[in-house]
């Protein structure tokens, strides 16, 4: 199965502005749609956690919903692979600083890595 995983975010932010953003993960292969997904966000210095907020869209409710990072600094998200699917995420960010997060996509019943990726995020003063 090829997945692969990518935001809309851009590498360099404003610091207290909001950003509006997409999280997609991409199924070449159509017999893996419908698989039942985790994606882990992790986020590398645990020292940053609380100088962001981030929300995800919930569609059930039809409202934004808090990401929640616990105390080693991974969010844990479900989703259902699909040839293209993306969720809408706002995020603000409070302290100038780099942010590097590390993603990955694992099949929820096997535990098997599908993708995996490493963005840093440059958020600058205004």
């Amino acid at each position: 199965m090829t997945v692969a995983l990518f935001t809309t975010l851009p590498d360099t932010i404003i610091v207290d502005e909001q950003q509006a953003f997409q999280v997609c993960t991409v199924n070449s292969d159509p017999l893996q749609d419908g698989v039942e997904v985790r994606i882990f966000v992790t986020l590398s210095n645990l020292n940053l956690l609380s100088e962001f907020t981030a929300f995800i869209f919930d569609p059930s409710s039809g409202m934004f919903v808090p990401i929640e990072f616990n105390e080693f600094g991974v969010a844990i998200l479900e989703s259902t692979l699909a040839p293209t699917s993306c969720s809408q995420v706002l995020v603000t960010f409070t302290d100038d600083s780099n942010y590097r997060f590390q993603q990955q996509v694992v099949e929820k019943s096997s535990g098997k890595l599908l993708a995996s990726n490493t963005q840093i995020f440059r958020v600058l003063s205004a």
